[in-house]
């Protein structure tokens, strides 16, 4: 018995360890981001109405798009910051404006990642609340067919077609324009190798 209680306890603060180097990391990683976005002006995102978070979410993706290597440090460090989250998003370590800030970066890493590779993760970890808003927000902008683009099921899109051409020329971020662009033509090529693989 007293063997289990001691293999007990070992684990209990093996456990304990890990949480707290975790929220060590997660602090870490939020100083970091901290400093990479000090440039850019969040606060619509925080305070605004969906839509204008929305708007934040996808110009914050644009910042962090500026250079290829901004875009490769935000998503390593926000791969970082997740990781570690996932493992101590319990604790009561942290405040309410330290979560926002969290989610907001997990957000902007879905945007990229979407952007960048067709599926965006972290869905499952993702705010409700931030779920729904950018939901609603992309709903009230009549853009979500955009970002169904390269999904399987989305209707056949003809890019020179004057209304998708509209659709795309209404986003204003340059660089998440010529990622959706590329998404679109990467779906293309993989039908087209499949329609002559037939």
């Amino acid at each position: 018995m007293n063997l289990a209680l001691a293999l007990y306890s070992k684990a209990d603060q093996q456990n304990i360890e890990e949480i707290n180097a975790s929220i060590f990391t997660v602090k870490d990683q939020l100083d970091l981001l901290g400093k990479l976005f000090h440039p850019f002006d969040a606060k619509d995102y925080f305070r605004g109405n969906p839509v204008e978070r929305l708007k934040c979410l996808n110009r914050a993706a644009e910042f962090a798009q500026l250079t290829e290597k901004l875009e490769k440090r935000f998503m390593g460090l926000v791969k970082r910051l997740k990781a570690a989250y996932d493992i101590c998003s319990g604790s009561d370590a942290f405040e309410q404006e330290e979560r926002d800030r969290i989610h907001f970066y997990l957000a902007v890493r879905s945007i990229i990642f979407k952007l960048t590779r067709g599926n965006a993760p972290d869905t499952a970890q993702m705010n409700a609340k931030v779920r729904e808003m950018i939901s609603e927000a992309l709903q009230s902008e009549g853009v979500e067919e955009i970002f169904k683009l390269g999904e399987d099921g989305a209707k056949e899109i003809d890019i020179f077609e004057d209304d998708y051409l509209a659709k795309i020329e209404k986003i204003k971020l340059p660089n998440t324009k010529i990622k959706l662009l590329q998404q679109l033509l990467k779906g293309k090529r993989v039908a087209k190798r499949r329609d002559l693989a037939l």
